[in-house]
């Protein structure tokens, strides 16, 4: 009998909540990543213990508690209905998870239910569309320091990138221009979108609400599962 295959999301991360403290945790443990910001270990520890947390984490807090939601995190909250999308999509043959690169869950917390659940074949698909350094090599980074230390290291299967998928394409031109016209590009000039630290995140918040209810949310969901699998026959094999 075939056990179930693992599917890894991997989002780059969020804080527990919008409160100055935990805005600063967040950010202590993303930028102190090598591959974010590229310069020698003292350097960067002077340049984000010494200025940037204690300048940047009360103004992005105050950033975040603008789009935090009822549902908390929009980041969050957009992941997790991802992932149950694509497993209603995928069915029982499949153990699908997320994580956040930063931050929680951790991807060493849910690699961690794999392993208990003796799944050794995983897909991971960092849910950035187009390969960065700083955010697709940094999750292969973290996967593999985390895998090389189990008696059983496991078959991983990495997801690059995506930017080109016709469904990608077709899931984004759906969404009315509007939202970035109207939405976006005025909060950036009015100032609501100040840090660059946290600006792609919130500025993903913003769209992200209308992808959601212009349906794309579910169009990613199948371009997911494209990623995951095709059908030989009645046989779902990784591609």
């Amino acid at each position: 009998m075939k056990g179930k295959k693992g599917i890894l999301l991997i989002n780059l991360g969020t804080p527990n909540s919008p409160s100055t403290a935990d805005v600063r945790t967040y950010l202590d443990e993303f930028l102190s990543d090598p591959r974010v910001i590229d310069l020698n270990p003292i350097g960067r520890f002077f340049l984000v213990k010494g200025i940037i947390l204690p300048m940047r984490s009360p103004k992005s807090a105050a950033t975040y508690q603008k789009i935090w939601t009822e549902n908390g995190s929009p980041l969050l909250y957009y992941t997790i209905r991802q992932k149950e999308l694509l497993e209603q999509r995928l069915g029982n043959e499949y153990m699908v998870e997320y994580a956040m690169r930063y931050q929680n869950p951790s991807i060493e917390s849910v690699l961690e239910k794999f392993r208990k659940a003796k799944v050794f074949d995983i897909k991971i698909i960092p849910l950035f569309p187009q390969y960065a350094s700083a955010t697709t090599g940094s999750v292969h980074d973290m996967v593999m320091a985390v895998v090389k230390n189990w008696q059983i290291v496991p078959n991983i299967e990495f997801v690059n990138s995506f930017p080109d998928h016709p469904v990608m394409i077709d899931a984004f031109a759906s969404v009315q221009y509007e939202s970035v016209i109207f939405e976006v590009l005025p909060a950036v000039a009015a100032g609501a979108v100040k840090s660059t630290v946290a600006g792609a995140q919130i500025a993903a918040g913003f769209v992200t609400t209308r992808v959601d209810v212009f349906g794309v949310t579910a169009a990613l969901a199948e371009l997911l599962a494209v990623l995951v699998s095709i059908e030989a026959g009645n046989e779902a094999v990784f591609v």
